[in-house]
């Protein structure tokens, strides 16, 4: 899918910002990315996945160009859009989950990443309207299920920590 008409306005809104902030000597060290995703932030596949990709490194160099580093704030992965059978919606949140961290970790600035609501039946997806399936089934947004049993998220979600370069201390 191709981005989202408003990413690129508010993109730019924050570097403008941070841009502020760090004129003034606003003691800023990092940007906290509140990593709420969905399909619509395909950075692989047909549909714009690679604008997408491009567009995220291209945010995240103006940002680490100004020296702050990253922390991934919150993470989780909206299903919206995904399809009703819960291997295949699992599949596709997995594979989006491992996308966005194999680029997003790639920056060795990228130092902490905080999930919370990690288990489906405490995910604030659930209750959010706007992000409601229109075939009514749950959202399966977390890396857990409600039993609290890992699905294919959680191993993405290891694979793309194993797999990103190493941090110096």
């Amino acid at each position: 899918m191709a981005p989202r008409a408003g990413d690129a306005a508010h993109r730019a809104g924050v570097l403008k910002l941070l841009e502020s902030l760090k004129a003034r000597g606003t003691p800023i060290n990092a940007l906290g990315l509140q990593s709420h995703i969905s399909a619509a932030d395909a950075m692989a596949g047909p549909g714009g996945g690679k604008q997408a990709e491009l567009a995220w490194r291209g945010f995240l160099d103006e940002v680490t160009g100004m020296g702050y580093e990253l922390l991934i704030t919150e993470f989780d992965v909206n299903d919206r859009d995904l399809p009703a059978d819960c291997a295949m919606r699992d599949a596709g949140a997995a594979a989006l989950a491992r996308d966005y961290l194999d680029v997003t970790l790639s920056y060795r600035c990228c130092r902490d990443m905080l999930l919370w609501g990690m288990a489906d039946h405490v995910s604030w997806l659930r209750e959010w309207k706007a992000a409601q399936r229109a075939d009514g089934l749950p959202q399966r947004s977390t890396p857990f299920d409600g039993r609290l049993q890992d699905k294919p998220m959680r191993h993405a979600i290891v694979a793309a920590l194993n797999g990103m370069p190493d941090r110096a201390n």
